[in-house]
């Protein structure tokens, strides 16, 4: 005769009590990530001297982030005063891509003008929650709008350089006629 532990434990039909703590029983599925962003990129760079007017400013990170809370502020860095506020977590203006943050903001900038970036501590987090220390400082994020932009000009030509008769020259392509002295 074989004997099992089924047949010699009788079925009692008792409810389990179940787990009630955190500790019984616990475990992780990985290595917790405690390690603020940074940021890898921006652009404008920073100490950038050629910045058009319509720039938006955006600054790429070491991993993917989101929106906390806090303002980021655009400054003039000749007296510090303020040019836009931005409510991260409201403003429309300041958007979030993966790893990317974008501000664009609400005009053009002065030529002639340098600025700085300034970003509260709590304002962009990874995410996991691990807020992105921020930038309190002048230097770390400044650039300057140039005073004047190179345009490219387009050189006109005429479609012939025939000069008709009386010294009048004749094109097809809206051109003004041209009257040219002397034969």
């Amino acid at each position: 005769y074989t004997l099992s532990l089924h047949d010699a434990l009788p079925i009692s039909n008792n409810a389990f009590a179940g787990i009630a703590d955190t500790t019984t029983w616990n475990f992780t599925t990985g290595v917790a990530d405690t390690t603020a962003p940074a940021i890898a990129t921006l652009s404008p760079a920073d100490d950038a001297t050629g910045v058009a007017v319509d720039a938006n400013l955006v600054a790429t990170f070491d991993e993917n982030i989101q929106k906390g809370t806090g303002n980021i502020t655009l400054k003039k860095s000749a007296d510090n005063s303020t040019v836009e506020t931005f409510d991260v977590a409201t403003s429309p203006r300041v958007t979030v891509s993966g790893a990317t943050l974008t501000i664009d903001p609400t005009g053009s900038l002065e030529a002639t003008t340098g600025y700085h970036v300034q970003i509260a501590p709590a304002a962009i987090q990874d995410l996991s929650g691990n807020s992105f220390a921020g930038i309190a400082d002048s230097t770390t994020w400044n650039f300057t709008v140039p005073s004047s932009f190179t345009i490219p000009v387009l050189n006109p030509s005429f479609q012939s350089d025939v000069v008709g008769e009386n010294g009048v020259a004749f094109t097809t392509n809206n051109w003004t006629v041209a009257t040219y002295g002397g034969n």
